[in-house]
């Protein structure tokens, strides 16, 4: 797993594969290196919290070029319970997760159709293919 700093405000996570090694890692970019106690899903969720970036907010406050240390990493309290417990938590966080991104889909396709039937329904009304005083006199009645 991988932690990089991108903005003052966010760091980008990701996870190394064994079938991305060799590779290569520039500066400010940390690696951690996980024994069989840690589920790396499980790490990944706990430090892309927002109370990582406000863990280390203080320290990297007014720095032009912020760096994270391998001690402010490690002196990040996490909760850590068992290895079981934690593939648990990962297991309903993914399914969780893909949920969420469904919702999210189907509610962003239902305002991309609603948004062109608007501009259908507006371009129709301006061009005269709909009558809509007649439809207002039918309202008001």
């Amino acid at each position: 797993m991988t932690l990089q700093r991108i903005s003052k405000q966010a760091l980008r996570i990701s996870k190394i594969y064994k079938k991305d090694l060799p590779c290569l890692l520039l500066q400010r970019v940390g690696l951690l290196r996980l024994n069989k106690y840690l589920n790396s899903s499980f790490l990944m969720y706990q430090y892309s919290l927002p109370n990582f970036m406000h863990f280390l907010a203080p320290e990297m406050t007014g720095v032009s070029v912020p760096h994270i240390s391998p001690s402010q990493i490690a002196s990040f309290p996490i909760c850590l319970p068992s290895r079981k417990i934690q593939d648990e938590i990962v297991t309903y966080l993914a399914r969780a997760i893909t949920k969420f991104e469904s919702l999210i889909l189907t509610a962003t396709n239902a305002i991309t159709l609603l948004k062109e039937r608007r501009a259908a329904l507006i371009s129709a009304a301006v061009t005269g293919k709909i009558d809509v005083r007649a439809q207002s006199k039918a309202l008001a009645a």
